[in-house]
């Protein structure tokens, strides 16, 4: 089985695209790192797609 990882890049309105997405049903993962904070999550193949949060990226 092959893995793609998807970035989708910076999202200015993190905690309401992580709200949305799991309100579809998807699980979605939060970690905060001290860069920044990211959400991921997998496609239905099992791809690994990641959120960063914009905010905090750009300080």
């Amino acid at each position: 089985m092959h893995s793609i990882c998807s970035n989708w890049g910076d999202i200015t309105d993190f905690a309401d695209e992580v709200e949305a997405i799991r309100e579809r049903g998807a699980e979605v993962v939060v970690q905060a790192f001290h860069w920044g904070t990211v959400g991921v999550l997998h496609d239905p193949e099992g791809n690994r797609i990641e959120l960063k949060d914009a905010l905090v990226a750009a300080t």
